[in-house]
């Protein structure tokens, strides 16, 4: 019963995450359980505990008699986690280059062409899914449990943002030639010039968030 409720959960939890990371639930709107509950088929339980679980990682505000509200990220939110986030990976670098071999390499390089794969075809979902996991092949090489699973707590505030930057078209040209530069600086086990490459990597990133927010007008307060 515990893995079915979970499932559930997770049903209800990758629906809400990737309608609001596709831009179809707009800031501001008001989500109703029985809604949702209905649109999925499963009672309000499943819904209930996902709500839950997309406030705690930013994409919803939980408010006393209004319920669930998409929330309005502002560019500011998205600079803190960049800040954050290149600082982990700095470290995480560090840690992960003596253990390096050929065959985390070839994992390497296939999560780096199944994103160029997936830029060809125009699918966002896997676009970031290749992204997430061409750096999480990076952490998991630090062996280093809670650098770990601080960075997956991470991860969910990270898939947002993603979602941003991936739309513009620029900015996946630069994210193909950073992945190439991160992946030979690591096959060299060069740790500075790596390091430099992912710190050239997050800045790409926070420049096209910077235009897509001004363009669009989204998030600026």
């Amino acid at each position: 019963m515990e893995n079915k409720n979970q499932k559930l959960k997770d049903i209800v939890y990758n629906y809400v995450r990737d309608e609001i990371v596709a831009f179809k639930l707009e800031p501001g709107k008001r989500l109703l359980e029985e809604d949702i509950a209905k649109i999925l088929g499963v009672s309000r339980t499943p819904v209930r505990e996902a709500f839950s679980t997309l406030s705690a990682e930013g994409f919803l505000e939980i408010l006393p008699r209004r319920g669930a509200i998409i929330k309005d990220i502002t560019l500011k939110d998205l600079q803190d986690i960049l800040i954050v986030r290149e600082e982990l990976e700095l470290l995480a670098i560090k840690l992960a280059i003596p253990n390096i071999d050929e065959e985390i390499l070839g994992e390497l390089e296939k999560a780096k062409n199944n994103f160029e794969q997936a830029v060809n075809t125009h699918e966002v979902v896997k676009m970031i899914a290749a992204d997430i996991n061409f750096h999480d092949i990076i952490f998991n090489c630090t062996q280093n449990k809670q650098l770990i699973n601080i960075l997956k707590n991470l991860k969910e505030q990270l898939y947002l943002y993603r979602a941003i930057y991936i739309r513009e078209k620029a900015s996946l040209t630069e994210i193909i030639e950073d992945h190439k530069e991160i992946y030979e600086s690591l096959k060299s086990k060069d740790i500075e010039k790596t390091k430099l490459a992912i710190s050239s990597h997050i800045k790409n990133q926070e420049k096209s968030l910077k235009v897509q927010f001004q363009v669009k007008g989204i998030g600026i307060k």
